[in-house]
């Protein structure tokens, strides 16, 4: 009888459990589906709904697109390769760039360890990368504009180390008229730093409203703005290589223009080529056509470009989940990032770095085009780009000294590989 009612008490204690662990079940199931219907919605975009963007945010979207996303791959890779370079490394950097004027090391001292290629095109001058910035991190990368008598140049460094300690900075350099190859129309795109103009586009500069601007009072506040007369008004926006400001600038309205410009530029064009690769590369007469039929044959497609929208309305994310071409996708965020590395120590200590500085910064593992792995540094995702410049913003105002990038991703491939500690 004792044994019978211990038998019939371990039964009904099964059941208790396996009653509650249904109702426990159910009640997740339950709490699960509150949670994602009235808590955290899954965002979806409306592809039907029609875009309110302003001609002139279209504009500048299309003539600067390229351009910046060639900086920024170049960026990353400088970024990465704190030893000095391989000959083969130098030798990759520039095939896989050929926009890039060349590649130096430099040590403390200004001296020079490395130059690639030896044949300069003018004068290099190396040394305002070598002044110190007692605010900028020590592994930050640095830069320097410079309006250079036979065309503006534009240095991006970042420190060599042996070790922990700092022996020099590897130095990428490029005349800023190469870069404009990759716009399908350089004529309408303004290029300025804080202290000079480096390239004017088809305009009279100083017949446009840019020319009344202070950038070193405008870039101290904003990272996107204005410039309005009587004529119209151009939009700007700031992208920050190595601390320094490089200022795109576009316009729909109609300002003097200028048609020397566009061919000093096809001029600039045809001596580069003949100096790279001898005489029997230039041509007898330089025509100022030429420049925009050359952007039009190297520009990358548009359906490469992760900014620019497919007819179907959705975008061509620039990182994604697998080693492999991304789809295009309708569901996507704006991801402001401050860093891509791919050594995952770099990405930990920028990630300390950022939150000592008062952000809350997450990580994500993603692939870029070419298959490459980089563990990406990011303070914020936004569904409006408005909001994520404001972010940028605020980045900026923080003065950390590191550089920012805004990518469009796949939103749900970010909420998949997102890690924020």
């Amino acid at each position: 009888m004792i044994r019978f009612g211990r038998l019939f008490l371990l039964v009904m204690l099964l059941a208790a459990l396996t009653g509650c662990k249904q109702d426990a079940k159910n009640y997740w199931k339950d709490t699960r589906k509150l949670y994602r219907t009235y808590v955290n919605t899954p965002a979806a975009l409306d592809t039907d709904q029609e875009l309110d963007v302003m001609p002139v945010e279209s504009k500048i979207a299309t003539v600067f697109t390229a351009m910046d996303e060639q900086l920024e791959q170049m960026r990353r890779v400088l970024e990465n390769q704190d030893t000095f370079p391989s000959d083969e490394w130098v030798a990759g950097f520039l095939e896989r760039f050929p926009w890039v004027s060349g590649v130096a090391v430099v040590d403390a001292d200004g001296n020079v360890l490395l130059r690639q290629p030896e044949l300069e095109l003018k004068a290099y001058n190396y040394a305002p990368l070598l002044e110190k910035d007692e605010n900028a991190p020590e592994r930050a990368m640095r830069g320097y504009a410079e309006a250079n008598p036979v065309g503006p140049e534009f240095y991006l460094a970042n420190p060599v180390f042996s070790g922990r300690e700092v022996k020099g900075l590897l130095v990428a350099h490029f005349d800023i008229r190469n870069l404009l190859a990759y716009s399908p129309s350089p004529g309408d795109i303004v290029l300025v730093s804080r202290d000079a103009v480096l390239w004017p586009g088809k305009y009279v500069y100083g017949q446009t409203p840019l020319a009344a601007v202070d950038w070193s009072a405008a870039l101290k506040s904003d990272v996107t703005g204005e410039a309005e007369d009587e004529r119209g008004h151009f939009l700007w926006i700031a992208r920050y290589l190595g601390g320094v400001p490089l200022v795109y600038a576009a316009s729909v309205d109609s300002y003097p223009e200028d048609p020397a410009a566009m061919a000093a530029l096809a001029a600039w064009f045809e001596t580069r080529e003949a100096l790279r690769n001898g005489p029997a590369a230039a041509q007898t007469e330089v025509d100022p056509s030429a420049m925009a039929a050359r952007a039009q044959t190297v520009a990358p497609a548009a359906e490469d470009l992760p900014s620019d929208e497919l007819p179907s309305g959705s975008v061509m994310p620039g990182l994604h989940e697998e080693p492999a071409p991304a789809p295009p996708t309708t569901d996507y965020v704006y991801s402001v990032q401050i860093g891509a590395f791919i050594n995952g120590n770099y990405a930990a200590e920028r990630v300390a770095l950022l939150r000592d500085a008062g952000f809350d910064p997450c990580t994500m593992k993603l692939y870029d085009k070419d298959g490459q792995l980089w563990n990406i540094v990011q303070i914020g995702d936004y569904r409006d780009s408005a909001d994520a410049w404001n972010r940028v913003r605020d980045f900026v105002k923080a003065g950390t000294g590191f550089d920012y990038n805004i990518e469009i991703l796949d939103a749900g491939v970010v909420s998949r590989r997102k890690q924020c500690p």
